[in-house]
């Protein structure tokens, strides 16, 4: 697989998908970030675990904090 950019993966969690496989996020959720609504989304692959939250079910999307490091600008991650 190519290596993917923090970019390349900030464009899939805008548009509600995983930002290492490209996959709509898969609604497991809800939780309440700073007194508003938020669906939880995972990445539907069996063998990840990447998780995120967005305001509506398709996105974008904000990553986990477990997870924030598959967009920093030194972290190429999972």
């Amino acid at each position: 697989m190519a290596k993917q950019s923090p970019q390349d993966r900030l464009r899939r969690l805008a548009d509600g998908c995983c930002p290492v496989h490209g996959l709509a996020f898969v609604h497991v959720g809800n939780t309440e970030v700073n007194g508003k609504h938020r669906y939880v989304g995972e990445c539907p692959r069996d063998d990840c675990q990447i998780r995120a939250t967005a305001q509506d079910p398709n996105g974008p999307s904000v990553l986990l904090p477990e997870f924030e490091r598959l967009i920093s600008t030194g972290g190429q991650g999972a």
